[in-house]
C-alpha cells in the first residue's frame, strides 16, 4: 500500500481586498494588510511559518477565498494561478479562476460554503480570508516510491524536507514544510 501523499491546509489572513476581472474569466486579487505570518496544518501538526514562504508554493494552487464586509460574506472555491508579495510585504496579489472540480479533501468543506454558481464578486471587501491546499502529486504508475528526507531551514525562514518519488522518467523532487524543532543543524 502506498504511503499517504503529504498535503498542507495553509491559512491567510488580510485585510481590506479588491476584486477585478480580467480577460478570459481571470480575476486579480489584491489584499492588503496581511498578517505577516501563515497558519499551516499537516496532518495533526499546526505551525506558524513566515508570510513570505507562500512565494515558494508551486502553482496552480487549489484554494478557498472568503470575502467578508459589513453586513456580507461571499465565498469561492478558486485555482490559484499566480501569487506575489507587494516589496513591503504586507500586501498579497493573486491571479484566479473559479475552480470548476475540487478533487481534494482539505477544502472540502468550503465547498458546501461557495456562492451561488462559485460566483466571485468584483468590488472591495473588508477581510479576506485565504486558505490553500498544497499537495504533491506522484505518478500514478509507482506511488509506493513516495519518500521524504530529513528536514533542514532556519525557523525565522521556515524549514523544508524534500519529498521525492521515482519513476521510469526519472526522480521528482518538491519541497515540503516540516516541523522546525525536527531540522537537522
Amino acid at each position: 500500500m502506498a504511503e499517504e501523499i503529504p498535503s498542507s491546509l495553509i491559512f491567510v489572513q488580510g485585510g481590506e481586498s479588491v476584486i477585478t476581472e480580467k480577460t478570459d474569466g481571470l480575476y486579480l486579487i489584491t489584499v492588503q494588510d496581511i498578517i505577516p505570518y501563515l497558519h499551516i496544518k499537516t496532518g495533526e501538526r499546526s505551525s506558524l511559518m513566515p508570510f513570505e514562504i507562500l512565494t515558494t508554493l508551486d502553482e496552480p494552487l487549489n484554494g478557498a477565498l472568503v470575502f467578508s464586509g459589513a453586513d456580507t460574506q461571499s465565498t469561492s472555491m478558486v485555482e490559484v494561478l499566480n501569487l506575489s508579495l507587494s516589496n513591503d510585504t504586507t500586501g498579497l496579489t493573486l491571479t484566479v479562476k473559479p475552480l470548476e472540480f475540487y478533487d481534494g479533501q482539505l477544502l472540502t468543506f468550503f465547498e458546501s460554503e461557495k456562492n451561488e454558481g462559485n460566483t466571485i464578486f468584483k468590488g472591495q471587501h473588508d477581510e479576506t480570508r485565504i486558505y490553500i491546499e498544497e499537495m504533491i502529486n506522484p505518478p500514478d504508475n509507482v506511488p509506493d516510491s513516495f519518500r521524504c528526507g530529513q528536514c533542514y531551514g532556519i525557523p525565522e525562514h521556515g524549514c523544508y524536507q524534500a519529498c521525492c518519488w521515482d519513476y521510469e522518467m526519472g526522480k521528482k523532487c518538491s519541497k515540503e514544510w516540516c516541523n522546525c524543532a525536527d531540522r537537522i543543524f
